[in-house]
Parts: C-alpha cells; structure tokens; sequence
C-alpha cells in the first residue's frame, strides 16, 4: 500500500456507489467504525481484533474492504484465505479521513464496473 497516496477528485458521491451493494470494513478504531456507520448505515464494519468472526459472514458481502492500519494479522489472514477461496472482491483502505476514504472506495467499486 502507497502511504502518499492520495485519492483523485471526484464528483461523484459513495451513495451512489453503495446504494446496490454490500460492503463490509475490516478494521478500523471503533470511533472511526462508529462515525462511519452514522454516515453509511448500509456499509457494515467489522473489529480488525476479532480473529474469530464467523467467517461465513463474508459470503454476504458484494465488496470487502480492510482498513489496513488498525487490524490483526490473525484477522486478515482469516479473511484473506476466504476471499482467496470464494474469489470474493476486496480492496484496501489506507486512510483515516472520512472523505478521503469515501473517494478510496469510490475509485476500487468504479474499477469493478469498468472490468
């Protein structure tokens, strides 16, 4: 993950990217899983250090995403070998700014549609 990374500008809105899909958030602070939840009621958040998750869960997912600073190894790695197993769509997260991450999203979920 590029740490200077920084999301292109985009007109458009994480609403209308979200409104037909399930996605799902590994990881996290849970203040910043909280403040996310509040604006995306739809996009469901998982405790990065809860290595033992039902991992069937994950099949309900349309888009999995991992907030890569703030989860255990155990739970990514759980994750990881499901996703790889089940050719479930993932993506990263790599900032903490409500709106950069919302243009993160959008910029993976649009990457998705042009396949």
């Amino acid at each position: 993950m590029n740490e200077d990374y920084t999301p292109s500008v985009l007109d458009e809105t994480l609403d209308s990217y979200i409104e037909s899909k399930n996605i799902l958030i590994i990881g996290g602070e849970k203040e910043w899983r909280r403040k996310f939840r509040s604006k995306y009621p739809m996009i469901r958040t998982l405790n990065g250090f809860n290595e033992n998750f039902d991992i069937s869960i994950l099949n309900n997912y349309d888009y999995i995403f991992f907030y890569t600073k703030f989860i255990s190894h155990a739970t990514f790695y759980r994750a990881m070998n499901f996703i790889r197993i089940n050719q479930c769509k993932f993506g990263y997260i790599g900032k903490t700014n409500i709106e950069l991450v919302e243009q993160e999203i959008i910029e993976e979920l649009r990457k998705q549609v042009d396949k």
